[in-house]
């Protein structure tokens, strides 16, 4: 497990994503490392589907009919939520305030 990613998990109190409804505001994560956050940015969740990728993990759901929940970015991208940490807005503006430092990438970017 990545550095970043148990740091999430031990600090994730918005991951708890069982009351999530279609339409509400979600924030997506890629790393929060040493106070550096990278992130998507902000999105409306879209409820869980299967993934419509024909490579890697993402592949593999659609292969066997798996679905995930998929984030519609303010950018126009789509998300899966097994690419990111993901949760309520005000949740994950939290992590944005304390972060010593914010970089904002593409969905493309971080598939390539």
């Amino acid at each position: 497990m990545s550095i970043e990613r148990s740091v999430l998990l031990k600090h994730r109190p918005f991951l708890n994503l069982t009351t999530m409804q279609k339409g509400e505001r979600v924030g997506a994560i890629v790393s929060y490392n040493d106070g550096e956050l990278v992130m998507f940015g902000y999105g409306t969740f879209e409820g869980e589907v299967v993934p419509d990728i024909d490579d890697g993990f993402l592949g593999e759901m659609k292969k066997h009919n798996v679905k995930n929940p998929r984030i519609l970015l303010d950018s126009g991208e789509r998300v899966y939520g097994a690419e990111c940490w993901w949760g309520p807005e005000e949740d994950v503006k939290k992590y944005e305030e304390k972060a010593k430092s914010k970089k904002i990438i593409t969905v493309k970017e971080f598939r390539s």
